[in-house]
Formats: C-alpha cells, structure tokens, sequence
C-alpha cells in the first residue's frame, strides 16, 4: 500500500454488481465476449471490462456530482474510455 498507510485490509475478491453487471451479462449474451476471443483471456477480460466502463461512466459521473453537490469534475482515465462523444456528452 502506500507509504505511512498501515495496510489493515486487503482485497481479496471483488465481484461485480448492479448495473456493470447487467452490463457485463448483456455482453455475455449477445456474444461479444466471444467475438473478442473465443478463449477466456486476462486480454479479453479487460477489453470487456473497458466496453463496460465506457457505458457506465456518465452514469458514475452524474451520481458523483448530484450526491457530493459537485458542479465540475476532472476526469483522468485511460484511453479508449473518453471518446470524443463521451467528451460532449459530458460537458
């Protein structure tokens, strides 16, 4: 963990929930997973798990500004997850 942060806790497991679940299931069941790769992979895992990112993140964004009373919101992520649309959809 980070330095002068006592490490009381570790991760050991985390599942998915809520609407990235519905989210990852609809993946699974229109096939897409397998189109991606029809082998099980970390590569694939992480691929599905940034489609899922991209579509919950207005949602998250929105949640987070209405619940903490935020007006504006830096947002740093990885490339591929802030397109061009999701830039305007945003702002």
């Amino acid at each position: 963990m980070t330095e002068g942060i006592p490490n009381h806790f570790e991760v050991i497991r985390s599942l998915p929930h809520g609407h990235v679940m519905a989210i990852l299931e609809t993946i699974k069941k229109l096939g897409l997973d397998k189109i991606i790769s029809e082998k099980s992979s970390r590569i694939r895992n992480l691929v599905v798990a940034m489609i899922s990112d991209s579509a919950t993140l207005s949602g998250q964004i929105e949640k987070v500004r209405k619940g903490w009373g935020i007006e504006n919101v830096v947002w740093v992520s990885d490339r591929g997850i802030l397109t061009n649309s999701k830039i305007k959809e945003l702002t």
